[in-house]
């Protein structure tokens, strides 16, 4: 390691340019990874976040709440199925809202949240107070829509009703279906969702699915025999089954399997490229004693450190530049991410490198040396 270094120090030119190289192709994929993320996030956040274990759709609707209404009398039922601690009622639909205090016709479109009051699914309040059920005009919005110029105690109305709702809270990591959402009684979701007569397919007290919380001993088999007109769900389920996600996530990882394969073929023939203009000085190193193996430890050593220093740096510019990204841009990456894809690099270069060691091990001394033709 100490020629490795000595050598680095040397050739400070040549090798801060193999540093750039690493440093760019971490950064580009840290910053897609980022920005892959966001958007699932973007996507399902209010899915994947919500306090519960499963959720029950209809039959046949394909875990899609878009296509999913039956009875919410079914509770009853399903609360008794074994190893089902807590259930609770949730609808969903996408529709628009404007700003009444403001006096603005501009529409923002939010996906509208229907629950029961006092849930265990209600999303935290980071700013202002939670759902009460004595105020049923009161709403909780995804800190999202501030991008649009709301705040707290703006008198909003929802597309679907003539009612005057008040925003008394915002909860962040909140969105569904690329919009933020709008938390309020399931009452009152239900008078929006179904107004249009037979829009409920006759169903009494229509929702969208059930929120469970569950024990080890919960058998989804067991609720989907004696309810037959339901199935259940795990939450990654129902997150996979949303319109769009498993397409946007398949595409962002096609994307990054790409980009980590040309990453391995780029470092890999950069340092092929260093070790064979090195030919000559490793014939002498032979010449003189050296080792295959003492050569083969110089080269993974200038590996190693020029690696940790790209990604480092790497990763470095990859969290200042999601600090100043935009308001509203989607991009979500936590250090297990950033280390996971770190070391999927430092492997593809380490493993790179055995080319560079194979011609090591063929070098012959003479030949190097020119002695030989």
């Amino acid at each position: 390691m100490y020629l490795a270094w000595n050598e680095i120090k040397r050739n400070k030119g040549k090798y801060t340019m193999i540093t750039l190289i690493v440093l760019l192709i971490t950064w580009l994929v840290f910053l897609l990874t980022g920005l892959g993320n966001g958007l699932n996030a973007l996507n399902a956040a209010a899915i994947q976040n919500l306090n519960g274990d499963h959720l029950v759709f209809a039959k046949d609707s394909e875990n899609k709440f878009t296509k999913s209404t039956f009875s919410g009398d079914d509770l009853v039922k399903i609360k008794a199925i074994p190893g089902v601690e807590e259930a609770t009622l949730m609808g969903s639909h996408m529709s628009s809202a404007t700003n009444e205090t403001k006096g603005s016709d501009k529409k923002v479109d939010i996906t509208v949240v229907g629950v029961t009051d006092a849930s265990f699914i209600e999303p935290k309040v980071i700013e202002g107070v939670a759902l009460d059920k004595a105020k049923p005009n009161d709403v909780i919005v995804d800190d999202l829509i501030k991008n649009e110029g709301y705040k707290l105690g703006d008198e909003i109305k929802i597309s679907g009703s003539d009612t005057h709702f008040n925003i008394v809270g915002f909860v962040e990591k909140n969105t569904f279906n690329h919009l933020p959402t709008v938390w309020l009684p399931l009452a009152t979701w239900q008078e929006m969702r179904y107004a249009a007569p037979g829009s409920d397919d006759g169903k009494k007290n229509p929702v969208n699915t059930v929120v469970l919380k569950t024990n080890e001993t919960f058998n989804a088999d067991k609720l989907s025999k004696e309810l037959s007109d339901l199935q259940v769900a795990t939450r990654k389920e129902a997150v996979a089954s949303m319109p769009g996600y498993k397409e946007e996530n398949g595409t962002i990882m096609l994307m990054l399997a790409f980009l980590v394969a040309i990453s391995a073929v780029i470092i890999g023939v950069f340092f092929y490229v260093l070790t064979m203009q090195k030919i000559p000085q490793f014939g002498v190193m032979k010449a003189i004693g050296a080792s295959n193996g003492f050569i083969s430890k110089m080269v993974i050593g200038q590996v190693t450190i020029i690696t940790l220093i790209g990604i480092i740096l790497g990763a470095l510019a990859t969290y200042g530049i999601a600090a100043i990204l935009p308001e509203g841009m989607p991009f979500a990456l936590d250090n297990k991410t950033v280390l996971l894809y770190g070391l999927l690099l430092f492997a593809i270069s380490l493993i790179s490198t055995l080319f560079s060691v194979r011609q090591i091990v063929k070098v012959d001394p003479l030949i190097a040396l020119g002695r030989v033709e």
